[in-house]
């Protein structure tokens, strides 16, 4: 938190920062994305079903 600056929320902020320990691929696999937006309000996890049946279909 030091290193980059970052505060605890003091309002009404409606960000999550998610640390991970080691490397990261470039891009983040999709169902990384599919689980962070699942994670989320009702219109995040909304979009997670619709990412996930858009790409499951591809495996």
């Amino acid at each position: 938190m030091r290193k980059h600056m970052l505060l605890p929320a003091r309002g009404p902020e409606n960000v999550v920062l998610r640390a991970v320990d080691g490397p990261v691929s470039d891009p983040i696999p999709w169902l990384a994305v599919v689980a962070d937006l699942a994670d989320g309000s009702a219109r995040e996890m909304q979009q997670a079903e619709v990412l996930f049946r858009s790409e499951s279909h591809h495996v």
